[in-house]
C-alpha cells in the first residue's frame, strides 16, 4: 500500500498479521469479468492424518466437519485435494477458465498425491514459473520452500504482463511474501473501457456545520467580488435573456467553487499522530519477525523510518524487541480510544446542530429524532445487502431473435454499446404517444406545448369546436372537458416558500445535473458553526441575502417566462425493475431534473393543489398524489365492495387494469391546457412546455453519463415529463381526473343505496397512479350478462378516454372477476363459479385487433396496490406472501452483527413496516398471524440479548406492566383495521360513502336492533363476508367497541314488539316475550332460521302478525311470500326459497311465539245421521276484523249451538254454518300439518311510528280522521319500487264496509293512518280490529382547563366589556385521560355551544331574524389550539388529515361550532397563571384577570367531579373507539395495543409472583417487578459506549 492508510485499515490489517493469516491476496484483479472463469483462494493445511496439533487449528475443525458428514477416520488433506480436483475438474468441461490462488503449504511436485494432482485435473499453468523458471524461493518466514503459488489456464498464460514474489514486510508485517500478477486488459475481458464518465460526488453536506460555515463564507466573498447581489436585482426590473444567462452561468460557477472549499478528503484522519504512532508499531512487529526468523528486513524497516520525523531505535535482543512491541500496540490502544471519543464529539455536535435547526421542536424529543435517524442509518448498514453496485445498471440483457417459447437473452457489457442500446431504446419509449389522435404535429401547433396559442384560449373559455382538430369522438370530448372551471391563480414565488420546499426535500436526494444539488441549498437553513453570537448573526444575515439571490433568480425565471440552459439538460437513470435482472424491456427510467427547477413546480403544483382541494374540483375516485390519500383507500373501497356483495347476494363485475408508462406518455401540450383550466398560470405552462420542447436527455447508469443525448422533434418526438419531474405525479392527477369526470358522465359505474335510501353512491373509476378499477352491480332485474356488457362498455370508455391522452392500457394486466351467488338447498348463499361463457372484449385501437379478456375464478385473489384480495376466507396467497417477506427479515437480521439498539430498530421500522402494511386490509386467522413472527421474534430476543423463550405475555407486554413492547401482529392486525376505518369514516370521498351505506346495510341486513360493532359480544353466526366479521371478532375478545354514528337506531313498529335475530340469537335478552318457553339454536340452525326470515322479508315480530298483532299469519308459516302480508320498504338482501328442512326449523321457531293450539272438549259424533253437520265440526268467524275459533255442540231444530274460544256462544243456521266452516278450512287454516291459527303468547300493542316513516309496507291502512281504507300499490310487491295508495270510501248501503272500486289514490298517508287486516264480503271489504299510532356591544369570554391523571376539568367565564362577570361555569371533558389541551378545547367548545344555545332560546322566546350582533372575544392561554384552528380555517382539508391526530373529535367540533358564527369570534392568547405574583382584579389586565377566574372553575372542577371515560357520540365524529368502557381520543394505536396486551401481562406477571395457588402477588411486589423488568429492557437496549 502506498502512502498513508486509514486509522481503521491499518489496525485491521495488523490484527490479520498477528493472527497469521496463511493466504496469498491477489493485489490486482478485476471486478467485473463477463467471460465463464473462475476465481478460486484456498489453504491446504499443513498436517497430514493423525497429526497432533490444538484443538481449535483448522486441520481440526475439518475434521470435525467432516465427522458430522459421517466420514469415518477423515483425512483433511487428502479429501481437500479430492474436493478441489473434482471442482476443477467440472470447472474446465464446463470450458472455464480458472485463477487458482492460495497457501497449499507445500513444495508442488514433492508429493504426487498432493497438489499435483489438482494442476493436472485443470490442465493449469504457474504463473511465476511461466515468466521467470523455474526459482527455488522462501515464501514463508519460518521455512525454505515456496508455499504459495497462482495458477491459471492455458487461455490466461498469454495475457500475462508481470508477476512476482515481494520481500517479507514490504507492505505488511506478515509470515508470507506478498505475490502479484498483472493481466493485460485487452483481450482479457471482453469488453472495451468505457467512454462514459462518472458524475462529480458531493462535497457539501447539511450534516456538518464547520462545512456550511466555510460555504458561506465563500459563497458570499464570491457574490460580493462580482457584484452579484446588485446584478441579480437588476434583472428582476430590467430582464436581459442574454445577461440573465450569464448571472446563472456564474452563480454556479461560484456554488461549485465554494463546495470545493469543503471537499473531505478521505485522508484527513491520517494525522501526524497517527502516523507516528502506527508507524512505530510496525516496524518494531517487522523488527521482531526478523529477529525470530533470523531474516534479514534492514531495508524494510529503513523505507519505514524513512516515513518518520525522527528515526526510532530499533532493538536488536529479543526481549527488548517485544517489550517494545508492546508499549507501541499499547499506545496504538490508546489512539484508537482517543479517536473514538472524538468520532462521539463528531456526533455530539451534529446532535446539537439537529436539535438547533428546530427550534419549534422539544429539545428531547428533537435529540430522539436524530439519534432514532442515527440508529436507522447504522442499522441499514449493517444488513446484509444483494445490491454490491447500487450505484445504477452496469450491464443489460437483450432478447435474442430465436424461436422458442422462453426468451434467450444476451448480456452486453461493452459501454459505448449500452450506451447506444439503451438511447435506442429511450427514443422508442417516449414515443410511444406518437400515434395517439392528439399527439400529431398539427394538433401541438393549434394548441402550443404551454397552451398559449388563441385555439387554447377558446378551448379554456368553451367557445371552441374542436371537430376540426382530431376526428376522434372522445378526444373531441376531452378537449370540450378543458373548459376553465377556475379563474388564474396568482403565486408569487418567495423566500419563505422556497426554503420551506428546501427543509423538507431530503438532502440525499439526487438531483442537478449542473452540480447544484440540494446540499447547496440545505447548507442555507442548516446550523452552522460560530465561535460568537454576534459572528453567528452575521452569517445568518449573509443567508438571508443568499436565499434572497435565489428566490430572485426564479421569480425573474418565472415572470419572463425564461428557461435557463442548465434547466434544458436532464439526465435519465436507468435503474432495474428486477434487482440483478437488467432486462432492457423491464428498466425503469427516472428523469434528474434540476433542483431549483422541481423546486419552481414543487411551489406553483403545491397551491394549485391546494386550491383544487378546497373548491372539490378533483373526482373522488382519484387517490394518486393528492393531499390526505393513501394507497390503502382504494383497497378499502374494494374490500368493502366485496363484502357489500357477499352480504347483499347481489352481483358485481370488478375490471382492473393498468396503464402502461403513465408518466412517459403524457402529451405535454395536453397537460398544460389541463392544467390551466384547472387555475394555473399561463407563464408556469409556458416554461414547462418549452422546457420539454428543448430539453436534451442524458443516459446515467452504473458506468456513467453519457455524452450522446436525444430530444424531441416533429420526426422523433419525447412525449412525456417523466418520473422524477415536480410536474408529473400532479399533472397527471389532474389529466386523470378529468377523464375520471368523463367516465362517469358516459360509464355506469356501480351503484349503491342503503337499505332506507337516505345515503346512495355511484362508485365510477377508483385510481391510484397507473392502477385503476371498474366495478358494476346493475340494476336489480339485470342478468349478470347484462352486467358485463355494461362492464365491458365502461372498460371499452376508460381505453378510449386513455388513448385520447397519448396513454394506453397494458391489456397483458387487465383482468376482471365476476362475483355472482347462487343458493344451496338450505337457502345457503354461495359463490358461483366462473362461466367460461362471459368474456370482455376491448377493441385495441392502436393495433386495430380485438383483445378478449376471460374473467378469472371467483375464488382466485388478486393483487391490487400490494395487498392479495378477492373473496378467499383464509387468504393463503396473503400468508404466503407475507411469510416470505418475514423470512428475508429475519435472516437479513441473523446474518447481521447488529447491536441491540439497531435490531430493534430494524424490528420497528422494517419488519412492522412491511410484514404491517396490507395487514390492515386482510383477515388472517391468529394462528396465520403468529406464523409471521415466530422464527423472526426468537432471532430479535437474541440480538437484544434476551432468551428467546422468553414468555409472550412479557415480549408482547406493554412496558408499563414490565413488558418488552414488540407489537404483537395479531393484535396490529385488528388495531390497524380499526384505525383505518375510523379514518375512513372522517375523511370525505368514497370510502367514507361506501362504508357508511354498507355498515347501514350490514346492520340491516343482520337483523339485529343492536349495533354490530358497538356490541361485539352478541352472538351472531348468520352474518356473511370476512373482513367486518374479523373486525367484530376483534372488539369482541379485547372487549373494545366502535360506536358509529350513521347506524340507525333501533325501531319497534309497535309495543312489545322484538327483533327476529335478537330472540333467536340472544333469546335471554328479550323483555317482551316469555323468555321459559324460548329455545337455544345451534349456529346452523340460526342461519337456515336467518334465510327464511330473509326470504320472507320479515325483521321484526311485528312482521310476523296480522294487523291485530295477534296472530301470525298462515302464509309466514306456509314460508310463502303473499301479498296479505306486509313487506319492506326498504331494499332487501336478496334471498330464494329455502328447502323444506329449514323451513321445520323455522316453524319450531313461531311455535314458541305463540300459544298452545286452542282445544275443546272430546270431539263426540252425533249419531243422528239426519243433521248435516256434526258436533265437534270448527267454524271461524270474524267480529270486526277478528278471527274466532268456534265449535258446533249441538244442535236445535233448525239451528246450531257454536260455542267459541273466548266462551261466547250464538246459535247459526245451516247456510251461515257452512260458510264460516269455509272460512276455517281456508282462511282460518294453513296446512294439515300446521294445523289451527297460531296465536302469539303475549299480543303486540298500539303502533309506535307512523305509517308514512314506518320500514314496512302494509297492504291495506285506515285513518279514522278520512275514515278511508287504503290500499297499498306497488307493480312488484316484494320490489323496492314507486309507491302510491288507492282510496276506499265506504259503502253507501252498509257503511260498516268499503268499496273495492278506488275512488282515487295517495302518495302519503294521514298521520292517524295504521295497518289493518280487512275481510272480504259481498258489499266490499270490512275491516278488523286495529290499534292507533301512538346592540352592539362585546362579549368577553375566558375559557381554561386542567388536567391530572385519568381526570380532567374546565372552566369558562363571560364577562362584558368592563369586565363585570355575567356567567360562571366549570365542567369536565370526557374521554379516557383526557389531557390539558383536550380540556382547553372542551371549554372553549362549552362556552361557545352554550351562547348558541342561548341566543336559539331568545330567539324563540321572543320571534327574531337578525343574526347575532355581539362581537365576542376569547381568551385562552392555549397557543397550540389556537394555531390549530388557524390551519383549520386556512386549509380546509386540514381536518381531513388529522382525523387520527390526537383530540381530533373535539378540536374539530369547535372548528365547526364557531363557524356558525356570522362573525368568528376572535381568539387571543394569554399567559397562564398570571395571578401566581399578584391577584387584583384592579391592577390586573382583562385578559389576565378573567383567564386566573375561568383557571380557578376549573381548579374547583377538579376537586369536585369524577372521572368521566366514555365519550357521549357527537354526530360530527362519524365514528369512536371504546375499550373497557373508556373512549380513546388521542395516541389510538399505542393506547388500543397497551389496552389490548395488558390483561395477558398482568395475568402472567400475577402468577410469576404466586407463592402458591391461592396467594397472589401483592401490590408492592407486583411494582417492583415491573419496574425492575421495564428497567432490565431499557437497559438491553441502551446503546453500548
Amino acid at each position: 500500500m502506498e502512502g498513508p492508510i486509514p486509522l481503521e485499515t491499518r489496525l485491521k490489517l495488523l490484527k490479520e498479521t498477528i493472527t497469521k493469516l496463511k493466504r496469498i491476496r491477489k493485489l490486482a484483479q478485476d471486478t467485473s469479468r463477463t467471460t465463464n472463469s473462475d476465481n478460486d483462494d484456498t489453504y491446504n493445511v499443513s498436517q497430514h492424518k493423525n497429526a497432533k496439533v490444538g484443538d481449535d487449528t483448522l486441520y481440526n475443525q475439518q475434521t470435525a466437519l467432516y465427522k458430522l458428514k459421517d466420514i469415518r477416520d477423515p483425512d483433511p488433506k487428502k479429501l481437500f485435494i479430492e474436493d478441489l480436483s473434482a471442482l476443477v475438474k467440472k470447472a474446465r468441461k464446463e470450458d472455464k477458465d480458472i485463477i487458482l490462488t492460495g497457501d497449499f503449504n507445500e513444495l508442488i511436485g514433492d508429493d504426487p498425491n498432493g497438489m499435483v494432482k489438482v494442476i493436472s485435473a485443470g490442465g493449469l499453468t504457474d504463473a511465476h514459473s511461466h515468466q521467470h523458471g523455474v526459482v527455488d524461493i522462501s515464501t514463508y518466514t519460518r521455512g525454505v520452500k515456496r508455499l504459495d503459488y497462482v495458477f491459471v489456464t492455458p487461455r490466461l498464460v498469454e495475457h500475462i504482463l508481470r508477476s512476482g514474489y515481494e520481500p517479507f514486510h514490504t507492505r505488511i508485517a506478515s509470515d508470507h511474501r506478498g505475490y502479484f500478477v498483472d493481466f493485460a486488459l485487452a483481450g482479457f475481458l471482453d469488453r472495451q473501457l468505457p467512454s462514459i464518465f462518472s458524475a462529480s460526488s458531493r462535497a457539501i453536506r447539511g450534516s456538518h456545520p464547520s462545512n456550511i460555515t466555510k460555504y458561506i463564507k465563500h459563497l458570499h466573498e464570491y457574490f460580493i467580488e462580482n457584484d452579484m447581489y446588485r446584478r441579480v436585482k437588476e434583472q428582476k426590473y430590467w430582464y436581459e435573456k442574454d445577461k440573465l444567462e450569464k448571472l446563472d452561468r456564474m452563480i454556479t460557477r461560484g456554488m461549485l467553487e465554494a463546495e470545493d472549499q469543503c471537499r473531505i478528503h478521505h485522508r484527513e484522519p491520517w494525522s501526524k499522530e497517527v502516523n507516528e504512532v502506527m508507524t512505530t508499531a510496525h516496524i518494531l512487529r517487522i523488527n521482531l519477525s526478523s529477529i525470530r526468523n533470523n531474516i534479514d528486513c534492514s531495508k524494510q524497516i529503513a523505507q519505514k523510518q524513512s516515513l518518520l520525523q525522527k528515526k526510532i531505535k530499533v532493538p536488536e535482543e529479543l526481549r527488548e524487541a517485544t517489550i517494545a512491541l508492546r508499549v507501541a500496540q499499547k499506545n496504538c490502544r490508546k489512539l484508537i480510544h482517543d479517536r473514538r471519543v472524538k468520532t462521539t464529539s463528531i456526533e455530539e455536535e451534529q446532535e446539537a446542530a439537529f436539535v438547533a435547526m428546530n427550534p419549534e421542536m422539544d429539545t428531547k424529543r428533537a435529540a430522539q429524532i436524530f439519534q432514532r435517524a442515527r440508529d436507522t442509518k447504522q442499522m441499514m448498514s449493517e444488513l446484509p445487502s444483494k445490491m454490491n453496485c447500487p450505484g445504477g445498471i452496469s450491464a443489460i440483457l437483450v432478447p435474442l431473435p430465436m424461436e422458442g417459447i422462453e426468451l434467450e437473452y444476451l448480456a452486453i457489457t461493452d459501454g459505448p454499446t449500452i450506451e447506444t442500446v439503451i438511447l435506442q431504446r429511450n427514443i422508442r419509449h417516449f414515443r410511444q404517444a406518437e400515434f395517439t389522435p392528439l399527439a400529431t404535429p398539427e394538433v401541438i401547433n393549434k394548441i402550443g406545448f404551454g397552451a398559449d396559442t388563441k385555439r387554447a384560449e377558446q378551448l379554456l373559455d368553451g367557445t371552441d369546436d374542436p371537430t376540426d382538430i382530431t376526428d376522434d369522438e372522445w378526444s373531441r370530448f376531452l378537449l370540450t372537458s378543458m373548459k376553465r372551471n377556475s379563474n388564474e391563480l396568482e403565486i408569487e414565488i418567495t423566500a419563505e416558500k422556497m426554503m420551506n420546499k428546501y427543509t423538507r426535500w431530503k438532502e440525499r436526494t439526487s438531483t442537478s445535473p449542473s452540480g447544484r444539488h440540494l446540499g447547496h441549498y440545505h447548507a442555507l437553513f442548516r446550523p452552522l458553526k460560530a465561535e460568537k453570537d454576534k459572528e453567528r448573526d452575521r452569517l445568518e444575515g449573509i443567508r438571508i441575502d443568499i436565499i434572497e439571490l435565489h428566490a430572485g433568480m426564479l421569480q425573474t425565471a418565472y415572470d419572463n417566462e425564461h428557461v435557463y440552459k442548465r434547466w434544458e439538460y436532464i439526465l435519465t437513470c436507468m435503474l432495474a425493475k428486477e434487482s440483478g435482472i437488467p432486462r432492457i424491456h423491464r428498466l425503469r427510467v427516472i428523469h434528474l431534473y434540476e433542483c431549483d427547477l422541481n423546486l419552481l413546480f414543487s411551489i406553483f403544483f403545491r397551491e394549485l393543489d391546494q386550491h383544487c382541494e378546497d373548491n372539490y374540483l378533483i373526482n373522488k375516485g382519484v387517490y394518486g398524489c393528492r393531499p390526505n390519500r393513501r394507497a390503502i383507500d382504494p383497497v378499502f373501497v374494494d374490500v368493502t365492495q366485496n363484502e357489500m356483495a357477499m352480504v347483499t347476494r347481489t352481483p358485481l363485475v370488478k375490471f382492473n387494469n393498468d396503464a402502461t408508462a403513465c408518466f412517459d406518455r403524457i402529451l405535454v401540450h395536453l397537460l398544460s391546457l389541463c392544467i390551466r383550466s384547472y387555475g394555473m398560470p399561463k407563464k408556469l405552462t409556458k416554461i414547462l412546455g418549452e422546457l420539454l420542447r428543448v430539453a436534451r436527455y442524458a443516459i446515467k447508469t452504473g458506468i456513467g453519463i453519457s455524452k450522446e443525448t436525444y430530444q424531441h422533434s416533429d420526426e422523433s418526438p419525447a412525449f412525456g415529463s417523466g418520473q422524477g419531474s415536480g410536474a408529473s405525479a400532479q399533472g397527471w392527477t389532474k389529466l386523470v381526473s378529468k377523464l375520471f369526470d368523463l367516465h362517469d358522465k358516459y360509464g355506469h359505474g356501480c351503484k349503491y343505496a342503503d337499505p332506507w335510501r337516505l345515503y346512495n353512491a355511484i362508485i365510477g373509476m377508483l385510481g391510484f397512479v397507473d392502477d385503476n378499477n371498474i366495478t358494476n352491480n346493475g340494476e336489480p332485474w339485470e342478468t349478470v350478462t347484462d352486467i358485463i356488457i355494461r362492464t365491458q362498455h365502461d372498460a371499452q370508455l376508460w381505453n378510449d378516454l386513455l388513448r385520447a391522452t397519448g396513454g394506453a392500457l397494458n391489456l397483458d394486466k387487465c383482468f376482471a372477476q365476476v362475483l355472482a351467488f347462487q343458493f344451496g338447498l338450505n337457502g345457503a348463499p354461495v359463490i358461483a363459479p366462473a362461466d367460461p361463457t362471459l368474456t370482455i372484449t376491448i377493441q385495441d385501437r392502436l393495433l386495430n385487433k380485438e383483445v378478449t379478456i376471460t374473467p378469472i375464478s371467483p375464488y382466485k385473489t388478486y393483487r391490487f396496490l400490494g395487498t392479495e384480495q378477492g373473496t378467499s376466507k383464509n387468504q393463503k396467497e396473503q400468508h404466503g406472501k407475507l411469510k416470505k417477506t418475514s423470512a428475508t427479515h429475519n435472516r437479513k437480521l441473523a446474518c447481521s452483527a447488529m447491536s441491540p439498539k439497531c435490531a430493534w430498530v430494524h424490528y420497528s421500522a422494517v419488519f412492522l413496516s412491511s410484514v404491517g402494511y396490507p395487514l390492515s386490509m386482510c383477515h388472517l386467522s391468529q394462528h396465520q398471524l403468529h406464523d409471521l413472527q415466530k422464527k423472526y421474534i426468537p432471532t430479535l430476543m437474541n440480538k437484544i440479548g434476551i432468551a428467546r423463550t422468553h414468555a409472550h405475555a412479557l415480549v408482547f407486554g406493554p412496558r408499563s406492566h414490565g413488558g418488552i413492547g414488540c407489537n404483537d401482529l395479531r393484535i396490529e392486525q385488528g388495531l390497524d383495521a380499526v384505525q383505518n376505518l375510523i379514518r375512513q369514516l372522517r375523511t370525505p370521498g368514497y370510502g367514507k360513502q361506501l362504508a357508511t351505506i354498507f355498515m347501514r346495510t350490514f346492520q340491516h341486513a343482520s337483523g339485529l336492533s343492536q349495533a354490530l360493532l358497538q356490541y361485539p359480544l352478541i352472538r351472531a353466526p348468520h352474518l356473511e363476508g370476512h373482513y367486518y366479521v374479523h373486525i367484530r371478532r376483534f372488539l369482541a375478545k379485547h372487549r373494545a367497541s366502535l360506536e358509529i354514528e350513521c347506524i340507525p337506531k333501533p325501531t319497534y313498529e309497535r309495543q312489545r314488539d322484538e327483533y327476529i335475530m335478537d330472540v333467536v340469537c340472544s333469546p335471554t335478552t328479550t323483555t317482551n316475550l316469555m323468555k321459559s318457553k324460548l329455545k337455544h339454536y345451534t349456529d346452523a340452525e340460526i342461519r337456515q332460521i336467518y334465510y327464511c326470515k330473509s326470504y320472507l322479508n320479515v325483521k321484526r315480530i311485528s312482521d310476523l302478525c296480522t294487523a291485530d298483532g295477534a296472530f301470525i299469519l298462515p302464509s309466514i308459516a306456509k314460508g310463502e311470500r303473499s301479498i296479505r302480508q306486509s313487506v319492506s320498504k326498504l331494499n332487501e338482501i336478496t334471498q330464494e326459497q329455502p328447502g323444506g328442512t329449514s323451513w321445520i326449523i323455522w316453524r319450531r321457531f313461531l311455535s314458541t311465539l305463540c300459544r298452545e293450539q286452542y282445544r275443546f272438549g272430546p270431539t263426540t259424533i252425533n249419531e243422528e245421521t239426519e243433521q248435516q253437520f256434526s258436533n265437534g265440526t270448527l267454524i271461524t268467524k270474524y267480529w270486526k276484523g277478528v278471527p274466532y275459533l268456534g265449535r258446533i255442540v249441538s244442535k236445535t231444530d233448525k239451528y246450531y249451538n257454536i260455542e267459541y274460544e273466548d266462551g261466547d256462544a250464538e246459535d247459526l243456521n245451516s247456510a251461515e254454518v257452512s260458510k264460516y266452516m269455509k272460512k276455517n278450512t281456508g282462511e282460518g287454516r294453513m296446512t294439515g300439518e300446521i294445523g289451527t291459527r297460531m296465536r302469539l303468547q303475549i299480543p303486540l300493542g298500539d303502533w309506535t311510528i307512523l305509517a308514512n316513516k314506518s320500514e314496512r309496507m302494509w297492504p291495506f291502512y285506515y285513518a279514522d280522521s278520512t275514515d278511508t281504507l287504503y290500499r297499498s300499490y306497488r307493480k312488484d310487491w316484494y320490489t323496492n319500487e314507486e309507491i302510491y295508495y288507492d282510496c276506499h270510501s265506504t259503502n253507501e248501503n252498509d257503511t260498516d264496509t268499503y268499496n273495492y272500486t278506488a275512488n282515487g289514490n295517495v302518495t302519503l298517508l294521514p298521520d292517524d293512518a295504521s295497518p289493518t287486516d280487512v275481510m272480504d264480503t259481498d258489499e266490499g271489504w270490512r275491516i278488523s280490529q286495529h290499534q292507533p299510532t301512538d346592540s352592539t356591544s362585546r362579549v368577553n369570554i375566558a375559557t381554561d382547563g386542567g388536567a391530572i391523571p385519568l381526570k380532567g376539568s374546565l372552566g369558562f367565564v363571560f364577562a362584558d366589556e368592563q369586565g363585570m362577570i355575567l356567567l360562571t361555569c366549570y365542567g369536565q371533558p370526557s374521554g379516557n385521560d383526557p389531557l390539558s389541551f383536550r380540556s382547553e378545547i372542551c371549554a372553549l367548545l362549552a362556552a361557545t355551544r352554550l351562547v348558541r344555545l342561548i341566543v336559539q332560546y331568545y330567539d324563540r322566546k321572543t320571534p327574531c331574524d337578525e343574526p347575532v350582533r355581539s362581537k365576542i372575544q376569547v381568551y385562552t392561554d392555549s397557543l397550540s389550539m389556537i394555531k390549530k384552528l388557524k390551519a383549520y380555517n386556512e386549509y380546509p382539508t386540514a381536518s381531513l388529515k388529522t382525523v387520527l391526530n390526537s383530540e381530533w373529535d373535539v378540536l374539530s367540533a369547535l372548528n365547526k361550532a364557531l363557524q356558525w358564527f356570522p362573525k368568528e369570534p376572535k381568539l387571543s392568547w394569554v399567559k397562564s397563571h398570571q395571578d401566581d405574583l399578584e391577584y387584583d382584579e384592579n391592577a390586573m389586565p382583562l385578559d389576565a384577570y378573567l383567564n386566573s377566574e375561568a383557571d380557578e372553575l376549573a381548579t374547583i372542577g377538579l376537586k369536585r367531579l369524577q372521572e368521566k371515560p366514555l365519550v357521549p357520540m357527537d354526530p360530527e365524529s362519524s365514528i369512536q373507539f371504546h375499550i373497557e368502557g373508556r373512549t380513546i381520543t388521542r395516541d389510538f394505536k399505542r393506547t388500543e395495543f397497551s389496552g389490548c396486551t395488558n390483561f395477558a401481562s398482568r395475568n402472567y406477571l400475577q402468577e410469576r409472583g404466586s407463592t402458591n395457588e391461592t396467594t397472589s402477588m401483592t401490590r408492592d411486589a407486583h411494582h417492583a417487578w415491573m419496574m425492575k423488568m421495564t428497567t432490565t429492557y431499557s437497559n438491553v437496549l441502551r446503546e453500548e459506549a
